[in-house]
């Protein structure tokens, strides 16, 4: 895998610190900006994600491993 330049980390940093990273149901996060479904979510999780994000100041991975934690729990 290619590793960043000095210049391309500097400038990845500046954009992530300037612009909104969390999910957001109008397309206003970062998320939202770049098609954030990767791994196929529906419109509902996504919603629940970012009403949970702002809810709990968490990040969206934060809480899809709180919620997959509680499972294993479960599970076990």
């Amino acid at each position: 895998m290619k590793r960043m330049t000095e210049e391309e980390a500097q400038a990845l940093d500046e954009y992530m610190t300037k612009n909104d990273i969390t999910l957001g149901p109008n397309g206003s996060g970062w998320f939202s900006k770049r098609e954030s479904n990767p791994w196929g979510y529906s419109n509902i999780t996504v919603k629940y994600l970012a009403e949970k994000s702002r809810e709990l100041q968490k990040t969206p991975a934060q809480i899809i491993d709180d919620l997959v934690s509680k499972e294993i729990a479960v599970a076990v």
